[in-house]
């Protein structure tokens, strides 16, 4: 079987850029090299790409970042090269320059399928005040917020606290409108912390969104699939700290605590969960992406934000979510990232509108199949009842028998033999239906094998 060559992009120009090497880390140690060939390219703090060799060098020599080295992207043509005999990209560039849509149009105009959402959720993902304009159109709860610029900051910058004090009030909250992981956030408790909160915010972008603080507790929803998205279970993060900050989230020393599932009536979880999915297709949103939400002590449960390139670590919210909802890190990442790619087997298991719960017992276990139509049969045979068929796993879907072999079993089991042969002939229907299912594997694998 000829292995799909995955090409998994880190690093980046954002903040981000440590927790984007850990998250490729865990997803090129998690695929399974005897399938896929996993192909690294380390994006530098300054935009310089790597060749895999360097990328490997500097992993191997235990960086946790990539201070230089490389060539800018059109420069890099060794790295371009390697890239264009890809099957499919897994970019994990946190924030600005790989969560933006920056990325997602590259690959795009290099017509390489790639895991993920595409151009314009990814922008309008990355962009809080966009995002937000979109939710409140939509009607989906939020908190009140207000978008402010550098230069109207710069130009009056008393007015500006007038105009955050008159919509929003305190405490507020003033970050990036184009950032992630919370970098350059702060929680502004009166006028005398605006500047520097817009100091903090406007370091990282000339566009500032202010919320109001709701008091409430974090919660986060994972989503997962294409045309038929599922919503993972839901889970609570408990900060250390009076608000989920960077360090908070990363630092060795955080003592911020996840709870899943998450504490919280049947209600309120399905309330976030359906509004996680509500969430997702309004945006536009494909392949995989994390919900959070706040929900109030009165059950209220208002949209946060969505997270289109999140933690991918194997103890991120993301995975575990999913891990708890009982899809393990591996096969997530065969669903997040590989149902992506044209005509593959993953693509082809949901042709007809199936789950994406039901497209990985589909792909992952067929041999189940059998089993159950065995066990159906002796049952059926046993209590002398007739049966009108029996289901045989294809690569197109289930298929019903000929009434030939509803006709053998019956007349002859019933009407010639006696119940012992009966048992044994179901034994031997058993073994002929695994042997279809291996046939149906390996004709998947075939495909796989000639994409």
């Amino acid at each position: 079987m000829v292995r799909q060559r995955v090409a998994v992009i880190f690093g980046g120009r954002s903040g981000a850029h440590e927790v984007s090497i850990v998250s490729a880390r865990s997803v090129m140690q998690a695929l399974d090299a005897a399938r896929w060939d996993v192909v690294p390219f380390g994006v530098t703090r300054t935009g310089a790409w790597l060749t895999p060799e360097q990328t490997l060098q500097a992993l191997t020599a235990g960086h946790t970042a990539f201070k230089g080295g490389g060539a800018s992207l059109l420069s890099s043509t060794a790295a371009l090269d390697v890239l264009a005999s890809c099957d499919v990209a897994f970019p994990l560039v946190h924030g600005t320059y790989g969560e933006d849509g920056t990325m997602q149009g590259f690959l795009e105009m290099a017509d390489l399928p790639y895991a993920g959402c595409g151009v314009a959720a990814s922008a309008i993902g990355m962009d809080k005040a966009l995002m937000k304009a979109l939710f409140r159109e939509a009607g989906i709860p939020m908190a009140r917020y207000a978008v402010l610029r550098s230069w109207e900051a710069a130009a009056d910058e008393e007015q500006a606290r007038d105009y955050i004090e008159q919509t929003i009030g305190y405490p507020c909250y003033i970050k990036p409108a184009n950032g992630g992981s919370s970098v350059g956030v702060t929680r502004a408790r009166s006028r005398e912390d605006l500047g520097e909160a817009f100091a903090a915010a406007f370091a990282y972008d000339d566009k500032a969104v202010v919320e109001e603080e709701i008091k409430g507790r974090e919660i986060e929803c994972s989503v997962l699939g294409n045309e038929h998205p599922e919503a993972s279970t839901v889970g609570e993060i408990v900060p250390d700290r009076e608000f989920y900050d960077y360090e908070s989230k990363y630092a060795a020393t955080s003592t911020t605590q996840l709870h899943i599932p998450a504490p919280l009536p049947a209600e309120v979880a399905g309330r976030v969960r359906e509004l996680a999915l509500r969430m997702f297709a309004v945006m536009g949103c494909e392949g995989y992406a994390r919900v959070d939400f706040f929900v109030t002590a009165e059950g209220e449960v208002i949209a946060n934000e969505i997270n289109t390139i999140p933690g991918f670590t194997s103890i991120s919210m993301y995975p575990k979510l999913w891990e708890a909802s009982g899809l393990g890190y591996t096969a997530l990442l065969i669903f997040a990232g590989l149902q992506s790619i044209p005509g593959s087997v993953y693509e082809a298991a949901s042709i007809d509108g199936a789950s994406e719960t039901q497209m990985f017992w589909r792909v992952t276990a067929p041999l189940l199949r059998p089993v159950l139509v065995f066990v159906v049969v002796t049952s059926v045979i046993g209590s002398f009842q007739i049966f009108d068929t029996i289901a045989i796993t294809t690569k197109g879907g289930p298929v019903n028998a000929t009434k030939v072999i509803n006709w053998y079993i019956y007349e002859q089991a019933f009407s010639r033999f006696n119940m012992g042969y009966a048992t044994a002939l179901s034994i031997v229907l058993f073994l002929i239906l695994i042997l279809v299912s291996l046939l149906q594997m390996r004709l998947m694998r075939a495909g796989e094998s000639d994409m």
